[in-house]
């Protein structure tokens, strides 16, 4: 309770707040926090071209996550939904991260996974090999159990044109529109989750029919004008 009062104090000493999601937004107003005293700035990301994707049946559909080896990001339910995918699915999911930097979890989930030939763990990469590690992707996979703030490994990969399949939680409902930018489901359900994996592994020409849309991806230049515009009604310029 002294941490959260602690919290609540501070927030009410600042003279504005820039949130990376509305879902930040609508956290603060509940805690009391002005309207007018929050900026609602996106995180920007440099946007890329669309490689060429081979979806002919001829190679795995290749899945991928990106981020910390945590619970809560959702990796038990992932890795039980590529699991229960049924055997004659040409289906590999990489894992990319640290696995160490929570080794426990980390231990866990690759014992857990070891006689499951089409889970990999990647490690982890350097920033500037990113788009190396998206072009290698058919659909990111995003399945957090807690609400993400400002998502912006999925935002990254939408701007490189690699669709998102994501929980349907947090900051993450702002970002992936479903049919366009790809997939929502509910979090925490390895069995909704399965589902969705299998028709996407099932019908290629699901993937085929989204539509990448690089002017509905929040943009670096932009979003540093909308940052500098937070700055400036903070001192009165």
């Amino acid at each position: 309770m002294a941490r959260v009062q602690a919290g609540r104090r501070l927030l009410g000493s600042v003279d504005r707040l820039v949130a990376p999601s509305q879902h930040v937004v609508t956290l603060l107003e509940r805690e009391g926090v002005p309207p007018g005293r929050i900026s609602h700035v996106p995180y920007g990301v440099p946007r890329g071209e669309p490689g060429r994707r081979d979806r002919s049946g001829r190679r795995p559909l290749v899945l991928g996550y990106i981020g910390s080896i945590k619970r809560h990001k959702g990796l038990d339910e992932l890795c039980q939904a590529v699991h229960d995918l049924p055997a004659r699915l040409r289906v590999r999911l990489e894992i990319h991260g640290d696995p160490e930097r929570d080794a426990a979890y980390g231990h866990y989930l690759r014992h857990r996974t070891a006689n499951e030939p089409r889970i990999r763990f990647m490690g982890p990469f350097e920033p500037r090999e990113l788009p190396d590690v998206l072009r290698r992707l058919d659909l990111l996979l995003v399945p957090s159990t807690w609400p993400e703030t400002g998502p912006q490994v999925a935002l990254e990969a939408l701007a490189g044109g690699v669709p998102v399949l994501a929980s349907r939680i947090g900051g993450l409902e702002e970002v992936v529109r479903p049919g366009v930018h790809g997939f929502l489901v509910p979090p925490g359900d390895p069995d909704e989750l399965g589902a969705e994996l299998r028709r996407v592994a099932e019908e290629p020409g699901v993937l085929d029919r989204l539509r990448w849309r690089p002017d509905e991806i929040p943009d670096e230049a932009a979003c540093a004008e909308r940052m500098d515009e937070a700055y400036r009604r903070c001192v009165g310029r």
